[in-house]
């Protein structure tokens, strides 16, 4: 993409401004000094240097009230790009109306492409591909933009702008299921609309700029030209013997060396009938930690089955007192199977999966749990450790959990595949409105395994409703690439991970990632 981005690069960062230059310290007899509205000392605009003072007071202020940023998924800056490969000029500018895109409606209002990008505008938020592709004219100021559309509005609207008329800002880009813009908004919205200053012949405390906020774009055919992103794999189906194996099968490495064996601790003689099975993995080049595994399985297993055997004293009391006595059955289960989803010299994954029924209960309950482990270390993998949760915008990043933000809008288009997400309202609206937890990796009820693939995701059955039923999706590496941790405690894994090409799929992409 960069080749196509040096054109671009061009034709956004010629401003008719010298804002975001650091002038050389020149001394000038000419500068004076100017009382304005905010106090501030500035020269004179006839004077060589401009007011660089002032502007970064400006500045300063205007990054106070920035909202808080969004966010692209790698899908939704896949199909941006793709859309650059269209929206790149093609023409000269006397012909500029054959130029793709070259009428787009925003609220109704037709806004035509133009050649000029001697107007910039502050935008109310950090651009969201100023990150991913440096084409803004500063990557430091990234919430700022050039022309690129000029928009039909009456004379009566024009006073209302900084430019006496409408424009639209940057290039387009895709976000939820839709394509949004920067638009010029009126003066009187601004809420530091005290530190401009309208005379533009006299000295200002801020370069002479516009202000943009983001907008839809009204839907638009040509816009459907641009392809658009891959398709999700979506939720993991059960096969016939209600495991899924078969459909894991594709994306899990059960056993690189060695072998597994199936231990069975099945209690007998029970009032509950019980099927208890768990992994153990034997001949292994690393048995050395495996085997502490191993016992940690072994210990968590028994020790659960041995807290269950203490009611059976009362599951004996009410079937010989409620059930027995009308000639009623009496139906007590307790089951656990396992899918492993990698057993290799870096990684050990697996979900252990626990359904119990009652008698007299509606239906059964379920209680998965997992375990994931740094073989080369011999440790617990902490989750959360895999994700850069502290970024700055100075870097380019993330603030605050921000990343989280990535994250839950994946495991939506993963939930609602193939389905697109304004299609899908039964898991877009659950995610959003019953999931308790904000962050999904403190919900406590929700599991996850790491793989060669990606990020393993088991749901609990009562996640977004008793009926929706345990789903389990895979967060591709690829999809979540921009919130990885490069300097964590697992890069060497996903280093390595990202170096097997040969296992990219339809579903799961080729991906890079430099430690």
């Amino acid at each position: 993409m960069k080749k196509f981005f040096i054109l671009l690069i061009v034709f956004l960062a010629c401003s008719g401004d010298e804002a975001y230059i650091e002038p050389s310290p020149v001394q000038d007899t000419t500068t004076t000094t100017v009382q304005d509205t905010t106090t501030t000392t500035v020269q004179d605009t006839t004077t060589t240097s401009t007011s660089t003072t002032v502007l970064k007071d400006f500045i300063k202020d205007w990054e106070k009230q920035l909202k808080d940023r969004i966010f692209l998924s790698n899908a939704e800056v896949e199909t941006t790009e793709n859309f650059y490969k269209l929206w790149f000029s093609k023409y000269p500018p006397n012909e500029i109306q054959k130029e793709n895109f070259y009428e787009i409606k925003v609220d109704g209002r037709s806004c035509y492409r133009i050649y000029s990008s001697a107007g910039t505008a502050f935008l109310d938020e950090i651009h969201p591909m100023a990150v991913i592709n440096d084409y803004l004219i500063d990557k430091k100021l990234s919430y700022a933009a050039s022309f690129s559309y000029e928009c039909n509005s009456s004379e009566d609207e024009n006073s209302d702008y900084y430019f006496s008329t409408i424009y639209l800002y940057g290039v387009p880009f895709y976000y939820e299921e839709a394509w949004w813009i920067y638009k010029s908004v009126p003066l009187a919205e601004i809420k530091y609309v005290s530190l401009i200053q309208i005379d533009m012949s006299g000295p200002s405390n801020r370069p002479s700029w516009d202000f943009a906020t983001r907008v839809k774009i009204d839907e638009n055919d040509e816009f459907d030209s641009a392809p658009k992103s891959r398709d999700r794999r979506g939720i993991f189906p059960y096969d016939e013997d209600y495991s899924k194996k078969g459909t894991l099968a594709k994306v899990t490495l059960p056993i690189a060396n060695g072998i597994i064996t199936t231990v069975d601790i099945s209690p007998k003689d029970t009032i509950r009938n019980y099927e208890i099975i768990y992994p153990q993995v034997k001949n292994h080049p690393s048995q050395a930690c495996y085997d502490s595994i191993n016992t940690e399985i072994e210990n968590y297993v028994t020790t659960y089955v041995e807290s269950d055997l203490g009611t059976e004293i009362y599951r004996k009391e009410i079937k010989e007192e409620e059930y027995d006595p009308g000639g009623y059955s009496y139906y007590s289960w307790m089951n656990l199977r396992y899918e492993i989803i990698e057993a290799s010299d870096e990684v050990y994954s697996l979900f252990l999966y626990w359904d119990s029924y009652g008698a007299g209960a509606a239906h059964p309950i379920s209680d998965p749990h997992s375990f994931n482990y740094d073989i080369k270390n011999c440790k617990k993998i902490t989750i959360l450790d895999l994700f850069d949760t502290n970024k700055n915008y100075v870097e380019g990043g993330y603030v605050g959990e921000k990343y989280i933000d990535i994250i839950h809008r994946e495991v939506v288009l993963q939930l609602c595949a193939p389905e697109t997400v304004e299609s899908c309202e039964s898991y877009a609206y659950s995610f959003d409105n019953f999931y308790d937890e904000p962050n999904i990796f403190l919900a406590g009820t929700t599991e996850f395994a790491i793989g060669q693939y990606g990020l393993f995701i088991q749901f609990w059955e009562y996640d977004f409703g008793y009926s929706s039923g345990e789903e389990l999706i895979l967060l591709p590496w690829h999809d979540i690439l921009i919130t990885l941790n490069k300097n964590g405690p697992y890069s060497d894994i996903l280093k390595i991970y990202s170096q097997k090409n040969e296992l990219a799929t339809e579903y799961e992409p080729e991906w890079e990632f430099d430690n």
